[in-house]
């Protein structure tokens, strides 16, 4: 197919507003930022119902204080902070506060199936009061990478279904990681704070199998590879492992790093109660900071130290199947790699990179998010030409996931011109397999990974006849140094 006719003038390409989506995103939230919206909540609402493609929402570094609810009927939504630390969620509602019940108490619901969230913070900031809960999780299939859970009691109450943590950090002090769902927290950080005793408090776990010894085994909450940490005012030996809050309940440790906090028996009972004859309760290979196995011969005695053959159990295919399906979460985590070889040319940045059309790019400047671009390009039109600017790019995968940011690209003072100073364009056709110019020029013509595939100097049309199918990015610059870039599909 030939490329589309049509006839445009361009200045130098430019945005609308500084946070241009270029398809990237299909919403942004910002406090500050023009054409975005203000809460997280407003954006979710207007999210379409029951989508089965991944929604992304990109949400820029703030403070949004505000109860915030993704309603069941939103799926496939992908929730994409600016930075862990910089994007915080928080409100401050908890148990007995004016009829708010614990499972009310939550800053964050998540009730949407196959959410993906990346990147940010919920937090309730209600402290040491009653039970107040960060997020409830209650959709199945969710994923959260790099995210940050913060509360004192109940923190995060994994209600219902599956969720997979992977890289988080939970805070709390009683009881602040609890529930009925199955939920692996992998590579995670579990910090507890002054004032409590309890990690965990598991409830009757809802998905369970036999294994192959015939005795049941419960798919409730595991620690993997984590790291179970404390503030330096805890107390040495302050810190249960946990304490089974319902019967028929689970929480395992399997290749745990655990602080000297943790009491030497593990593990406590539900005071009143004998919800810990029920379920299961235990660790693998626990180790100290140091490395070494930690010396678990005064566990309590309905505590289990799982051997090695079960280990398996609680590979993640096996421990999140349901009725026979199963659920790889894995996959849903991968980041593209970094862009690189970034240069800065009049006020276009552009870059290499190789990933699949349909995903895009975050560019950043002096640690701020600027924009994103669907291409390997971007007009920067709000650049400062007072001060140094320091470039990063980082890659969108196809939910939301960013990569690591490419190498710094400085651009001094010196080496930009001021807007003012460069005149209007040139004109640029388009028709079938011809690209002409109304004077001559000098064009690059790029694939969608960056690389340059054709190349003619002081001409005043090219050909595309010999490239095979796909997306191409044309540069063209005449003689006084302007410049247009322009996306094509052939």
């Amino acid at each position: 197919m030939g490329l589309q006719m049509n006839r445009i003038t361009l200045m130098i390409v430019s945005f609308t507003s500084v946070l241009c989506k270029a398809q990237v995103f299909d919403m942004v939230v910002s406090a500050y930022y023009p054409d975005a919206y203000t809460s997280l909540q407003s954006a979710i609402n207007h999210i379409p119902d029951y989508s089965t493609e991944p929604y992304r929402v990109f949400i820029t570094n703030g403070i949004y204080n505000e109860k915030v609810q993704l309603p069941a009927s939103k799926t496939n939504v992908c929730l994409i902070g600016e930075s862990a630390d910089g994007v915080i969620i928080t409100y401050n509602d908890y148990s007995g506060k004016d009829g708010v019940t614990t499972a009310t108490s939550y800053t964050f619901l998540a009730e949407g199936a196959d959410l993906y969230a990346e990147n940010i913070t919920f937090q309730n900031s209600a402290g040491n009061i009653a039970q107040a809960v960060a997020i409830r999780t209650t959709g199945d299939r969710q994923v959260f990478r790099n995210c940050r859970f913060i509360g004192f009691q109940d923190t995060y109450y994994a209600h219902k279904n599956r969720q997979y943590n992977l890289n988080c950090h939970v805070e709390g002090a009683t009881d602040f990681i609890f529930g009925d769902a199955t939920a692996v927290f992998d590579s995670c950080t579990i910090n507890c704070v002054k004032g409590g005793q309890y990690i965990t408090a598991p409830s009757d776990t809802k998905l369970t199998s036999v294994k192959t010894d015939g005795t049941t085994f419960y798919h409730g909450l595991q620690f993997r590879r984590s790291w179970i940490t404390c503030n330096d005012d805890v107390s040495a030996a302050g810190y249960y492992l946990g304490r089974p809050w319902q019967p028929n309940a689970s929480a395992v440790y399997i290749s745990c790093i655990l602080d000297d906090h943790i009491r030497p028996a593990g593990w406590s009972v539900w005071s009143g109660t004998d919800n810990h004859l029920s379920g299961f309760y235990g660790e693998f290979q626990s180790r100290s900071e140091g490395g070494e196995l930690i010396d678990t011969i005064s566990r309590v005695a309905w505590s289990h130290q799982i051997i090695t053959e079960d280990t398996a159990y609680y590979a993640l295919r096996y421990f999140f199947r349901k009725q026979d399906f199963e659920w790889d979460p894995v996959p849903k985590t991968i980041a593209f790699n970094a862009p690189s070889n970034l240069s800065f040319d009049g006020n276009q940045l552009v870059w290499q990179a190789d990933v699949p059309e349909g995903t895009g790019f975050v560019v950043i400047r002096n640690d701020s998010v600027i924009g994103f671009s669907d291409t390997t390009f971007f007009n920067d039109s709000t650049v400062d030409f007072l001060r140094t600017s320091i470039y990063k790019v980082k890659s969108v995968a196809t939910y939301g996931n960013l990569s690591m940011p490419s190498e710094e690209f400085v651009v001094a003072t010196s080496a930009v011109r001021k807007m003012n100073d460069i005149r209007p364009s040139f004109l640029i056709h388009l028709r079938d397999d011809m690209i002409s110019f109304s004077e001559a020029v000098i064009v690059t013509i790029y694939n969608i990974a960056g690389i340059p595939v054709l190349q003619q100097k002081h001409t005043y049309g090219v050909s595309l006849s010999d490239l095979q199918k796909g997306v191409y990015i044309i540069k063209a610059e005449n003689d006084s140094g302007q410049k247009i870039l322009q996306k094509i599909s052939r």
